[in-house]
Parts: C-alpha cells; sequence; structure tokens
C-alpha cells in the first residue's frame, strides 16, 4: 500500500485516495479500486480516470479494496479508453441547475469546513430568492479545487458576494444590485469624522469589453481554456475606447463554468460593463459611535466637500461599504466604500389591480 495523499483543508472535490488494481479496457462496466473504502466515496456519483469520465451506480467492498459497478463509460462529452493499474480514480463534484445560494453553501460548509450554524440561511435564502434566482448553476469539477478559488469564481460569475460578518458571527450574502429603498444619508457635516474622507480612482479596474466562455464542454481541460466551453458572448462599450474618452480597450475575460446559459452570460457581462465602463471610485473615511450602525454590505449615500462635480456641486452617489474596522474599540470606525450608484434603484411593474 503506498502513502495516503495529504488532503488539504478546503478542497472541492476531496483528493480520492483509490487507485485502479488492474488494467482496463475500454468497455469494463465494473471497476476494481484498491487502496480505499466505500465510505471514501459517495454510494453514486461520477469519476474521473485520466480524461475519461464516467458515472457509476453503485460501490461495494471487494477482496482487493471497492468495486464500482453499474459504470458508464465516457460520458460529459469524453471518450471510453483503456487505463493502466494504479491509475488515480479521483471522485467528481456535480452542479446541476442549483441555485447560486445552495452551491455556495454546500461549498463553505460540506467542503470549506465551516459549520452551517454560522451560514444566514434565512437571510441568502430571501436574497437569492429576490435577486439571484436565474443563477442555477451548473458545472462539473474534475480534479481537487481550492474552495476559495470555487467560491470567488461563482462570485464574479453570479454577481454576489459573501462575507463574514462579525457583529452577527454569521456569513452573509448579498447580489451585486440596486436597492430597494434610498438609503442613508453620511454627510461631513454630520457623520464623518473631519480630514478623514480620501477619494481614489481604480483605473486598472475599468472595463471596456467583457469576454464570457460559458456552457462547458471539456471538463478535463483546464478552467481558463476557451477550447473547453462551447459558447462565447462578448459584451463592449466601444465608445469608451475612442481617443475622445479612455483611448484603449480594456478587456476582462471570465472562464465561467457555472454558467450554463446565453441569458446568464448575457446579465452577468451587460451588468459587469455598466459597472466598470468608466473608472470606479473607491473611499475611505472614519466615523465615531453614532456612525456605527453601518457595517460592511450596507448601502449609504456620501455627501462630502471633496466629492464634487465639475460645477462645484456635491455628488450625492451610492456607495457600498467594502471594508468596516473598528480602530478605536467602541469609538472609531474606518469604513472603505466602492461606488454602486450605477446599480441604480430596483422598481417593479405590476398589474394596475395588484394589491399594494
Amino acid at each position: 500500500r503506498r502513502t495516503a495523499r495529504k488532503q488539504p483543508i478546503a478542497i472541492a472535490p476531496i483528493a480520492s485516495p483509490g487507485d485502479l488494481y488492474a488494467h482496463i479496457n475500454a468497455s469494463v462496466t465494473s471497476i476494481v479500486v484498491a487502496n480505499a473504502l466505500t465510505s471514501e466515496y459517495s454510494a453514486t456519483g461520477t469519476l474521473r480516470i485520466d480524461d475519461e469520465i464516467m458515472t457509476y451506480s453503485g460501490v461495494s467492498s471487494h477482496a482487493n479494496g471497492i468495486e464500482f459497478t453499474g459504470v458508464t463509460r465516457g460520458t460529459d462529452n469524453t471518450a471510453a479508453a483503456a487505463h493502466s493499474a494504479e491509475d488515480q480514480v479521483q471522485e467528481c463534484l456535480r452542479f446541476t441547475s442549483t441555485r447560486v445560494d445552495s452551491v455556495l453553501n454546500t461549498l463553505l460548509t460540506t467542503f470549506g469546513g465551516i459549520s452551517s450554524a454560522y451560514i444566514d440561511t434565512t437571510g441568502w435564502s430571501a436574497e437569492a430568492g429576490s435577486h439571484l434566482n436565474s443563477y442555477n448553476l451548473t458545472t462539473l469539477i474534475t480534479e481537487p479545487t481550492s474552495v476559495s478559488e470555487l467560491v470567488s469564481e461563482i462570485q464574479s460569475q453570479s454577481l454576489c458576494y459573501v462575507w463574514w460578518d462579525e457583529r452577527a458571527a454569521l456569513v452573509k450574502l448579498k447580489a451585486i444590485r440596486g436597492v430597494d429603498s434610498l438609503p442613508p444619508l453620511v454627510t461631513s457635516e454630520h457623520n464623518i469624522v473631519a480630514g478623514s474622507f480620501s477619494l481614489s480612482e481604480m483605473p486598472r479596474q475599468r472595463i471596456s469589453q467583457v469576454w464570457v466562455y460559458y456552457n462547458q464542454r471539456d471538463f478535463t481541460k483546464s478552467k481558463t481554456d476557451p477550447t473547453a466551453y462551447a459558447n462565447a458572448y462578448v459584451a463592449a462599450d466601444l465608445e469608451s475606447e475612442t481617443d475622445e474618452l479612455y483611448g484603449e480597450a480594456s478587456i476582462r475575460k471570465i472562464f465561467a463554468r457555472f454558467l450554463p446559459s446565453d441569458a446568464l452570460a448575457l446579465s452577468t457581462s451587460s451588468k459587469i460593463i455598466t459597472r466598470y465602463v468608466d473608472v470606479p471610485r473607491q473611499c475611505k473615511f472614519r466615523m465615531d459611535a453614532k456612525g456605527r450602525t453601518h457595517w460592511t454590505g450596507d448601502v449609504i449615500r456620501i455627501s462630502h466637500d471633496l466629492d464634487v462635480d465639475r460645477f462645484g456641486a456635491r455628488n450625492i452617489a451610492q456607495w457600498v461599504i467594502t471594508s468596516a474596522e473598528e480602530i478605536v474599540p467602541g469609538e472609531t470606525v474606518e469604513y472603505i466604500a466602492e461606488d454602486a450608484t450605477l446599480y441604480g434603484r430596483i422598481s417593479v411593474i405590476v398589474s394596475n389591480v395588484t394589491g399594494d
């Protein structure tokens, strides 16, 4: 028996320990795997050996390890092939039309080691139901991948973010979206500590084109290989590339292995380019104990004499707080926020006979 593979803490799927007990041809439908226990694989599921993906309907103990039965060879656009003894047999992680909050929950709790008690399940369900209901994700992950990497991908592809709220002791989720009601106003006269406000631009985040590769078809290739995807969608604001504006293209490529459809690729790309076609802004400021009700994830409006238009009038913009830290416990909080004005305000059109 060979030395067991070391398993990083936050990996999905978990690195499988089994190896082929003997050479197999391209047609066998039961496979004996050595150096493994039945508890180390799901009762039914998907396997990867080399560049072949296959599904199985049962797994049981065997004199030489374990045996997978009911094996369907060459699934998920791969070809059945012969494999050699000691080839690794890796279990895969599959999501099929699963809403984004459920996928994130699985990654963080089942594979990330976070207790489900720390997930704001009620809040997640309400937010996803109202603003992310169309983001039903589909993918097959065929090799152990960092949970952090997968969560980051989902956030960028589904336009949402998760964070740890230390005050509530919960992991929160919020869609990148407009506001339901007018956010509270924070001003330099009444809220912001004098001399603490600074405003900066983030030119490297400007985007004039978004290329989204989606509907993955080859799950054995690198996720950043364009040929692994069946479709691509390009959203572009060519006017912003003219000499009168920014004078050059700025392209973001998204390899969206979680997005299965045209509609989701269009939704994601259009929202990203709307948000970043102009150079995004960031501000930093401090507030005393009166402002401590505002925290990470909140949206506020800011009125400050350092943020004015070309005529000298104050810009009353919407800002989403991305960081909050009590630098003087119980007294002073330092905030970092990003301009979210272009996300707008959510309105709903209903039938004339609908009740209030």
